[in-house]
């Protein structure tokens, strides 16, 4: 009888340190995520992301990442899962890099350097940039580059050398096809594309001399130059969509 009385006892604790133990390995999902997650159906893939981009833009990273899963459960292949699951980790963990959209992978931050990132395309990949762009968005650069961008920007002792700054422009034949897409790659360095209107190359182009040595470069975000560059980079291809 004692026996089995001690049986019981450490039953009885077994179970209770297993509640314990369950409760702690047991993610704190938000409520507003668990209401809503309630109303998506198990095989809807478009629910689900359109859930874990919500989570993901709340600052919910393990919810989003929780809805990365199912949508890669539905389909491994899932480009949009792969992304969302990707930056989730991203945020989540501290990790800080760059989100490769297109493969839905993280790249470690690289090594410190002093000089700019150079780019030389080849016929291919320039000819890719364009397919992935558009012409239309290509054409809206080529105006920039002409107006604002090269004028402003390119200065030899400034962004049109490349020992001055981690940002170079090409400014040899600035407006030939496979400059400007070299530029553009230059230009998506700076770019956010988990949200396009924070990107750096924005709030650069009206930062004050002591956090931009080149100073302001439009004085106001109602200048026609801002809002042309604002508009031709909230255009790209984000996280999001434009």
């Amino acid at each position: 009888m004692r026996n089995s009385k001690w049986h019981l006892i450490a039953l009885t604790a077994l179970v209770v340190v297993a509640a314990i133990v369950g409760a702690q390995v047991a993610p704190l999902l938000s409520p507003e995520y668990e209401s809503r997650a309630k109303t998506v159906k198990p095989d809807d893939a478009a629910g689900r992301f359109e859930l874990g981009a919500w989570a993901f833009k709340q600052g919910l990273f393990q919810e989003a990442e929780i809805e990365a899963d199912k949508l890669l459960a539905l389909d491994k292949a899932d480009q949009r899962g792969k992304y969302l699951k990707s930056a989730a980790e991203f945020y989540r963990t501290g990790k800080y890099g760059t989100v490769d959209v297109s493969a839905g992978t993280v790249v470690p931050p690289p090594p410190p350097r002093t000089g700019a990132v150079v780019f030389d395309l080849s016929d291919e990949e320039v000819d890719q940039l364009y397919r992935q762009l558009g012409d239309k968005r290509m054409t809206e650069f080529r105006e920039l580059s002409k107006t604002w961008i090269t004028p402003k920007c390119a200065a030899a002792d400034c962004h049109g050398n490349p020992d001055k700054s981690r940002f170079y422009l090409k400014t040899q034949n600035p407006l030939d096809k496979r400059t400007l897409a070299e530029n553009v790659k230059s230009i998506e360095q700076f770019v956010n594309k988990l949200d396009l209107g924070s990107s750096r190359i924005l709030l650069v182009a009206l930062a004050p001399a002591d956090k931009h040595p080149g100073g302001a470069v439009f004085r106001t975000e109602n200048d026609p130059g801002y809002r042309a560059l604002k508009a031709w980079v909230t255009g790209l291809p984000g996280m999001w969509g434009p």
